[in-house]
């Protein structure tokens, strides 16, 4: 029986190396994917902390990374565009502690692209963001 596979997505703006079984080194550019076996996405979530922070989103493979105590859904690059405009249109002191909680820049950036399309965020949200960020929402308005 074959060991069952999973494709293993590179949800970041930058390229991430994994190295196989085999030895064989890949890079896994942004947006990209991988197919990955069971044992190397257990030896993956054990030893990187690449899918811990979703920048590596592993289809189907939710059940591996909450038996290794993963809690999903408070990995915030995992959440969809609606999750995430939910979690900045909420209360102002929950979004706080979940942005004190960030300890990835990639992530930030994501949350700051998609914040920065909202028009509805107050101006106590914007500064928090802003600090968080270190720079002002507008730049991520005009990023392409």
């Amino acid at each position: 029986m074959t060991e069952k596979t999973y494709q293993l997505h590179n949800r970041t703006r930058f390229s991430i190396g994994i190295t196989h079984e085999n030895g064989f080194q890949e890079a896994i550019r942004p947006g990209d994917l991988t197919i990955v076996t069971e044992s190397k996405l257990k030896k993956l979530i054990a030893r990187s902390d690449a899918l811990k922070l979703g920048h590596l989103y592993a289809e189907d493979g939710e059940a591996l990374l909450t038996e290794r105590g993963v809690v999903v859904r408070d990995i915030p690059n995992l959440l969809t565009d609606a999750e995430l405009k939910a979690r900045l249109a909420g209360n102002q002191r929950a979004l706080k502690e979940w942005l004190d909680g960030f300890e990835d820049g990639a992530t930030l950036e994501r949350v700051g692209k998609l914040a920065a399309t909202m028009g509805d965020l107050t101006a106590a949200k914007i500064k928090l963001l802003e600090d968080k960020l270190g720079k002002p929402l507008s730049v991520y308005a005009t990023e392409s």
